[in-house]
């Protein structure tokens, strides 16, 4: 899977009641080939 599929995918996603209110998905942004990675809200 592509990263690009992936967030295609989370923008469509409505497996939960989180897509019921949300008006976007922060998919992220920076070198797919980076070896840290920061996940924060």
């Amino acid at each position: 899977m592509t990263l690009e599929l992936l967030q295609a995918q989370a923008k469509a996603c409505t497996a939960c009641r989180l897509a019921e209110g949300r008006t976007q998905v922060v998919f992220g942004e920076g070198n797919p080939d980076a070896q840290l990675m920061i996940v924060g809200e």
